[in-house]
């Protein structure tokens, strides 16, 4: 299920921080066709424009960071490229290893004059995106690199090698996919293996290292394998992470008598020792087979826990929409009403699952079968400045669709482009799971402590929006479980009712819908807190 991956803001970052003089009108506008690799756009564009000094640099660059040699291949006959590679600025392999990796770019580039520079030799080397192609095309790359003369050992501040060997043993937040960044990181560890043993030169290309690395995890993700062929890894510098990785990978074969040898053979021991070491956390994020789950869960490993990251298997598995890992978790143990940490900022398991719902909802009605209209105007609606769409928890301008419930005067569900989009069934069928509250009683909710912050989410049904501090005062709107809103003013005193402790907070209510509208416009109101759970911010 790809459309709950979560994509990074470094690509993002890293072209602010590189191009600080650079116009965002024109990578609003024009810059768009370089970066979509449109040919035949930027062909009618470069008919009425001609492009010189910066802004050509930035546009050669852009188009080298989309992939399209075919783009690439018609600004060189225009001698675009011989004005870059006499331009010490511009450095177009290191924007074709940004983000997505093209190796037939590099290869293009360098053939035509240019270096293979230390800064394009890390980017390559970084796995940004660790899908399986981008990482097939970044080992690739770093391989034409070093064929080409680039040296990982390089002096000029900390080698290539030391900033990769930083990177890997550095600890990073997982984004919502453990397995992901576990990937990541073992595919820059096999990188920075290589450059250790001094294999980054002349020949690279004849090197099979990175090409056994990929058999070896194609064949632990099918469970095709027997253990003994991963016993060399013992020898390996970073072997813990490696062999977490992998292990992950073996949980996604979904082989339960695979696992079992491996087990046998002291990989779950180790990875006990190992705090980094999460296998429920992957095995909820992929959804496997409940089988598994009850085997992970019996050694040990715990249901209801918080990695370094601040996530836990409950949250991977509400994130990524498998109600069967969601529903054993709850019978196991797990407490949805127990904070979450997703990217850096502390989250309800509720709004976590409305956001990603409410980003589900958005692609579906964006690329689903629908007119143009109704289309731009979703599209108005959802995409916000800083955000991606499909990044369900950024700070995209996301609608709070309630799960189940007409959204955008849409009816549920929408058509997405794949019909019906089963992701957004899924979740609603477990908004009302956690709803009937048969994921672990309800506790208590914490009120009438410090922990009084900027959001809340409502965990009881039908309750009050008061006009004022008191349950005599005028209802000013009922509001269904689940719903978020913004914590205005929370200073009021502790007090008692209907023997539950807390205080009333003034909130606004971001959208909620009624039995005579759909949306409704913001409001304000009073609620009592006893019903709430508080997290910080949802907002990265």
């Amino acid at each position: 299920m790809n459309f709950m991956h979560k994509v990074l803001i470094f690509l993002a970052l890293l072209w602010a921080v590189s191009m600080p003089a650079r116009c965002a009108t024109w990578e609003e506008t024009d810059g768009r066709y370089f970066e979509q690799g449109d040919l035949a756009a930027v062909k009618r564009l470069l008919a009425k424009e001609n492009y010189s000094g910066d802004l050509l640099i930035q546009a050669f660059e852009t188009a080298a960071m989309s992939g399209h040699m075919d783009l690439v291949q018609y600004l060189d006959k225009r001698g675009w490229l011989e004005i870059c590679r006499h331009d010490k600025r511009c450095d177009p392999v290191l924007y074709a290893v940004i983000g997505k990796k093209f190796p037939k770019m590099v290869a293009y580039l360098l053939s035509r004059g240019f270096s293979p520079t230390r800064s394009a030799l890390f980017s390559a080397s970084a796995t940004v995106t660790p899908d399986d192609e981008t990482l097939a095309s970044s080992l690739e790359a770093v391989k034409i690199l070093c064929e080409q003369g680039a040296n990982p050992a390089e002096r000029d501040g900390p080698t290539v090698l030391e900033e990769l060997e930083k990177r890997i043993t550095a600890q990073s937040m997982d984004l919502g996919t453990p397995l992901r960044s576990a990937r990541g990181t073992a595919a820059e560890i096999q990188v920075a293996e290589f450059f250790k043993k001094g294999a980054c030169k002349k020949g690279a290309a004849a090197a099979t290292d990175f090409e056994d690395y990929r058999a070896l995890v194609r064949a632990m993700r099918q469970g095709s394998i027997s253990t003994e062929g991963v016993t060399t890894l013992d020898t390996k510098r970073f072997q813990p992470q490696v062999e977490r990785y992998l292990l992950y990978e073996a949980i996604v074969s979904g082989r339960l008598d695979f696992l079992t040898d491996l087990k046998r053979r002291g990989w779950f021991s180790r990875c006990r020792e190992n705090a980094s070491c999460r296998p429920l956390d992957v095995a909820a994020e992929v959804g496997a087979d409940l089988q598994i789950l009850q085997f992970l869960a019996s050694e040990g490993f715990e249901i209801d826990g918080r990695n370094a990251s601040g996530g836990s298997p409950l949250m991977y598995a509400t994130l990524h929409a498998h109600a069967d890992a969601v529903k054993f978790l709850c019978e196991h143990g797990a407490d949805y009403r127990k904070p979450v940490k997703l990217e850096i900022y502390e989250r309800s398991i509720i709004s976590i699952l409305r956001r990603s719902y409410s980003s589900a909802w958005c692609g579906s009605v964006i690329f689903g079968a629908y007119t143009k209209p109704v289309q731009d105007a979703a599209r108005m609606r959802c995409e916000g400045e800083g955000g991606v769409l499909g990044d369900s928890q950024s700070s995209i301008a996301l609608p709070e669709c309630m799960p189940g419930s007409a959204c955008m005067s849409i009816p549920f569900s929408p058509k997405g482009p794949q019909g019906e989009p089963r992701e957004l069934k899924t979740l609603a069928e477990m908004f009302q799971y956690f709803k009937s509250g048969a994921c672990k009683p309800a506790q208590s909710a914490p009120a009438c402590t410090s922990d009084v912050a900027t959001k809340a989410v409502l965990m009881g049904d039908n309750v009050h929006l008061r006009a004022e501090p008191s349950m005599s005062s005028a209802k000013a709107g009922t509001l269904p479980f689940g719903t978020v809103v913004d914590v205005l003013d929370p200073s009021r005193a502790c007090e008692s009712l209907s023997a539950k402790a807390g205080r009333w907070i003034k909130v606004k209510v971001l959208a909620y819908p009624t039995s005579s509208q759909l949306e409704q416009p913001l409001i304000e109101g009073w609620v009592f807190d006893a019903y709430v759970d508080y997290f910080p911010s949802f907002e990265p």
